[in-house]
């Protein structure tokens, strides 16, 4: 086991195989499938793999209400399957996420991305920014956090709320301030 997981919410067109790529990873990967079939060159890859359909949020709390073993990993990755960037990244932005104790962060987002939110955009000034945003598309959740906030991915289809919801959790339970990570940036592939 490693320090760090990633579950990812996966079709037929992620492009998660690029996140095992450019260095040795610091993470265990699960990919909760929602397509209608698992490509090939997946199946010995080296993660676990779990055909369930629906939306993200949906899937992700079947998968983790399923099983306790994320709980006892360091941080817990929920990225969409549109991310792009290697393994070298990843690691670099959970060490990060280590260092400053971080219950919620994300990496920033690089020029070529879509987004949604500009303060989610990486700024060259920063390492890393407090902010009161960790968008849905890249949440980094600590054990504790992710448990208080699971519930409420059984009531989402889209997302939108859980951003404010679970930075307003971190703030208050006085486990610090969400992160936006600029030294560590992805592309959002997808509008």
């Amino acid at each position: 086991m490693k320090r760090n997981l990633i579950v990812a919410r996966c079709g037929e067109q992620s492009l998660h195989p690029h996140w095992l790529e450019g260095a040795e990873p610091d993470f265990d990967l699960v990919v909760t499938f929602y397509g209608q079939t698992v490509p090939p060159g997946w199946r010995n890859a080296g993660y676990e793999i779990h055909p369930i359909a629906g939306p993200k949020w949906q899937g992700l709390h079947q998968y983790l209400t399923r099983t306790n073993h994320w709980k006892a990993y360091e941080r817990i990755l929920l990225p969409d399957d549109d991310l792009l960037i290697d393994a070298a990244a990843l690691n670099q932005f959970f060490d990060i996420c280590a260092r400053l104790r971080a219950d919620l962060a994300q990496p920033a987002l690089d020029a070529r991305s879509y987004f949604s939110w500009p303060i989610t955009l990486a700024h060259e000034s920063f390492l890393w920014r407090m902010t009161n945003l960790v968008e849905c598309m890249c949440p980094c959740l600590s054990p504790r956090l992710l448990e208080r906030a699971l519930p409420w991915f059984a009531q989402t289809r889209a997302g939108w709320g859980l951003d404010v919801q679970w930075a307003d959790m971190v703030r208050t339970q006085g486990w610090g301030v969400p992160v936006v990570v600029d030294a560590v940036t992805l592309t959002h592939t997808r509008p």
